[in-house]
């Protein structure tokens, strides 16, 4: 392939991406599982809470350690170099995210 059709290859995978990317949040913003007019099925029940009384304590799902913010920031740029330039540039980009991270 020529440097040209190279470069319109990627832009048009870049697109396709794009696009999937867009669809997603579009559609995850859309309420599936939710049947139009369920709560006039349910009468006028009263909406329960499954939380108890929160403490002053965080529950995060994830911790947010120093191994944690490596890790992310390493794939972050991996995944940004793949997107940009490919396989070779994305494994890179990784190596550089992660050894930058630790310093």
């Amino acid at each position: 392939l020529s440097s040209s059709s190279a470069a319109m290859a990627r832009r048009s995978i870049l697109a396709y991406v794009g696009a999937a990317c867009i669809a997603a949040v579009a559609l995850s913003s859309v309420s599936t599982f939710v049947v139009p007019g369920a709560s006039a099925l349910r009468g006028h029940a009263t909406a329960l809470r499954a939380e108890g009384e929160t403490s002053g304590e965080s529950m995060a799902l994830v911790k947010v350690t120093d191994e944690n913010k490596i890790v992310m920031s390493g794939v972050m740029s991996g995944f940004a170099g793949l997107l940009i330039g490919g396989i070779w540039v994305g494994a890179g980009l990784f190596v550089a995210g992660a050894y930058l991270a630790k310093k």
